[in-house]
C-alpha cells in the first residue's frame, strides 16, 4: 500500500503560480454622518442679492447737467405740470423754450436789455419788473404773468400782527432758489455766451428764456407738438 503524503492537501490549497494574486480590499467601516440641528436664524429667508444699476448713461451725459439760481419755484411747477400734461421729460420741455428764445433773439423778434447794476447789469433792475420787449407783442414780465396764470389768494393782504415781505426778502428768496436740468452742451455754452455778453448772471438770462417761451406758448404763438417714441413722447424726434 502506498504512502500517504502527509503534506499534500496543503500543496492542492497554495495558488498556482500561473494564477495572479489579487489583493482583497479592507472595507472600513463609513464614519457616521453628524447632522447639525438648524438655527433660528437659518429659517429666516435671505434677501437676493441687488443688481448693481448701470451708470454708463450718466456718466456719458454728465456734462448735460447744470444748476441755475434765480429760477423761482413758482415757474418750475409750471414746468413740470406742463410738461406732464404733454408728456415730455422736464428737460426736454426747457430745452424747447430755451432754443425757441434764442431764435427770437437772432432773428430780432426778442431784446435784451440790461441796466446797470452794481458791478454788473440785471434784466431785473425793480426786482420785479422785467424789461423785456418782443417784436411779436408788448412783453410782460416773469413775475406779473406768474402772478396772473397762478394767482395765489390773499396777495397783498396782511395780518394783524404780520408785516408784508419786503422786496430785499422776495429778492432773497428768488435768488436762492436753485434748478437742475439736463441740457444738450452747445446750448448751455450758448446761452452762458449770451449772458457774459450782456454782462448778466446766466440765471437770469435762463428766468428771462423760460418766461418768454411759457407766455408764448400760453397765448398760442409757440405750438409744442409732441411726438410719440418706445416711452412716452419726445419733442425731438432726432434723439
Amino acid at each position: 500500500m502506498p504512502r500517504r503524503d502527509a503534506f499534500s492537501s496543503l500543496r492542492q490549497s497554495e495558488p498556482s503560480p500561473n494564477v495572479p494574486l489579487v489583493p482583497v480590499k479592507k472595507i472600513e467601516a463609513e464614519a457616521p454622518s453628524i447632522t447639525t440641528a438648524k438655527q433660528p436664524l437659518d429659517l429666516i429667508p435671505v434677501a437676493a442679492r441687488r443688481t448693481k444699476r448701470n451708470r454708463d448713461w450718466d456718466r456719458n451725459h454728465r456734462d448735460e447737467k447744470t444748476t441755475y439760481r434765480g429760477i423761482p419755484k413758482r415757474l418750475q411747477e409750471t414746468v413740470s405740470d406742463l410738461a406732464a400734461s404733454l408728456n415730455v421729460p422736464r428737460d426736454e420741455l426747457v430745452r424747447a423754450f430755451l432754443e425757441y428764445s434764442l431764435s427770437d433773439l437772432q432773428s430780432n423778434r426778442l431784446v435784451i436789455a440790461a441796466y446797470p447794476k452794481a458791478q454788473r447789469m440785471t434784466l431785473f433792475p425793480t426786482g420785479e419788473a422785467s424789461n423785456a420787449y418782443s417784436g411779436k407783442k408788448e412783453a410782460s414780465s416773469a413775475a406779473a404773468w406768474l402772478d396772473q396764470a397762478f394767482p395765489i389768494s390773499g396777495r397783498g393782504q396782511t395780518s394783524a400782527g404780520k408785516t408784508k415781505p419786503g422786496r430785499a426778502q422776495n429778492k432773497k428768496d428768488r435768488w436762492e432758489s436753485r434748478a437742475t436740468y439736463r441740457l444738450p452742451v452747445a446750448l448751455k455754452k450758448q446761452v452762458k455766451a449770451i449772458a457774459d455778453d450782456h454782462d448778466v448772471p446766466v440765471g437770469e438770462l435762463v428766468l428771462f428764456f423760460l418766461d418768454h417761451g411759457l407766455r408764448d406758448y400760453q397765448s398760442g404763438e409757440l405750438r409744442l407738438s409732441p411726438s410719440p417714441r418706445a416711452s412716452g413722447k419726445t419733442l425731438f424726434l432726432d434723439e
